[in-house]
Formats: C-alpha cells, sequence, structure tokens
C-alpha cells in the first residue's frame, strides 16, 4: 500500500492543497463577522488611503469589501458546517486516499463510498463561497455537503477527484464496477490480494484511459502524474 501511495503523492498533495486553501478562506471569513463595524470601518479606511478621509463612508465601504459583509445567524451557522466538512476531509490523513472492499461492500459500492466521502469537500467549498457572495439559500444549498457519488459530479470536481488506493481480495475484482470511474482526473490502483482471472482490467481499455497490471508494483509511478484518468492494479 505504501508503494501505491507514494506513487499518487502528486495528486494527493494537490486535492490537499485545494482542500487546505479552501479552509484557510473560510476561517479568514469567519473571523471577519466577529469584528466589530468601526474596525470594519478602519479596515476600509486603510484600504482605500488616507486620501479618503473625510470624502468617502468608510462605514459602507466595508460592506464592499470581501470578507467584511455581514452574515446573518444562519450563514454564519451554515459556514461552520462547511468548515467543519473540510477539516474532517483534512483530518482523515492517508486514511481518505484508502478504501478497503469487504464482504458487505462490493467493489463499485466501495470506490463510490470512498469518494463520496472526500468529495464532501467540493461542496463544503461551494458552500462557503456562496456564503461569501450573500447568495446562499439554505433550501437550495444545505444539500451541498451531503456525500454526492462520482456520477453526480461536475467536469471541474472530477478533475480534483482524489486518488484512491483499494485493498481488496482477487475474486473481488470485477472490472465492470471500475468503469464509470475512468473520466476526468481520477486515478485507482487496485491492491490485489491472492490470485484473480486473467487480464481483469481488460473491459477498463478505452480512449483516454490509463490502464496497467504490475505483479509487483514496478511502473506505477508514473500513475500519478498522468492528466487523466488510470486504474492499476
Amino acid at each position: 500500500m505504501a508503494i501505491a501511495l507514494d506513487a499518487l503523492a502528486q495528486p494527493i498533495a494537490e486535492f490537499r492543497s485545494a482542500v487546505e486553501a479552501a479552509r484557510t478562506q473560510a476561517r479568514a471569513f469567519r473571523d471577519a463577522q466577529q469584528a466589530s463595524p468601526a474596525s470594519c470601518a478602519e479596515h476600509a479606511a486603510a484600504e482605500f488611503g488616507v486620501f479618503s478621509n473625510g470624502r468617502l463612508d468608510h462605514q459602507a465601504l466595508a460592506q464592499l469589501i470581501p470578507g467584511s459583509r455581514q452574515c446573518d445567524a444562519a450563514e454564519i451557522a451554515a459556514l461552520g458546517r462547511a468548515l467543519q466538512a473540510l477539516d474532517e476531509v483534512a483530518g482523515q490523513g492517508d486514511d481518505c486516499f484508502v478504501a478497503e472492499v469487504t464482504p458487505t461492500r462490493k467493489l463499485g459500492a466501495t470506490i463510490d463510498h470512498a469518494l463520496a466521502r472526500a468529495g464532501r469537500a467540493f461542496g463544503a467549498i461551494v458552500l462557503a463561497e456562496l456564503i461569501r457572495a450573500g447568495r446562499y439559500d439554505p433550501a437550495l444549498h444545505d444539500m451541498l455537503l451531503e456525500p454526492a457519488e462520482f456520477r453526480s459530479w461536475n467536469r471541474v470536481e472530477r478533475r480534483f477527484t482524489p486518488p484512491l488506493v483499494v485493498l481488496l481480495d482477487g475474486v473481488d475484482l470485477h472490472s465492470g464496477a471500475l468503469t464509470d470511474f475512468a473520466d476526468g482526473r481520477a486515478k485507482l490502483v487496485l491492491v490485489v490480494r491472492g490470485p484473480t482471472a486473467p487480464a481483469p482490467l481488460a473491459r477498463c481499455i478505452t480512449p483516454g484511459t490509463f490502464v496497467m497490471q504490475s505483479h509487483d508494483g514496478s511502473g506505477i509511478e508514473r500513475v500519478g502524474a498522468l492528466d487523466g484518468p488510470a486504474i492499476v492494479a
């Protein structure tokens, strides 16, 4: 498993960077909400410079500076939930990028569950942006924090799909369960235990998808730098 995670170091770092940037921005906006109107006006005065003194209404201008708009209680609560979701994804560490097939959850469902769990970060990022822009509507946007299956992700989200190492027994390797994930920049590395059918990934070979089988892990270091979907076992 360590070899697989090392091979995916680049896309893992990209996903973590996107999550961390969103956390930093959301925290800064939340902290700005705790500032008093007077301090917001002082911030606006500093932004516009000394020549604005006596000429501009700093109190009104403060509302136009990103991060200075005052949110209502519902928006603050939603922002807190978005931050919590981002914190949970970030707090998973490497576990965010590892899943294991079990007797009660087959290969396709295992991948879907793992990606949906990590993909909550995308909904949290969008929700935080809607709140910052003053366009948050609870009836429309609270569902963004619910886990969403990969098939419902948009093109941008699929470009930032977190890579996944999947642990499974050879008898559980059914390539038909993998083809739905061959999109965007999704990268799946299957660590297979025990014997499996000959050429188990043959059905995954499609235009634009990198498919590879390796008995000892050699060659999988190429996967991380690929600008497209990859399925490796």
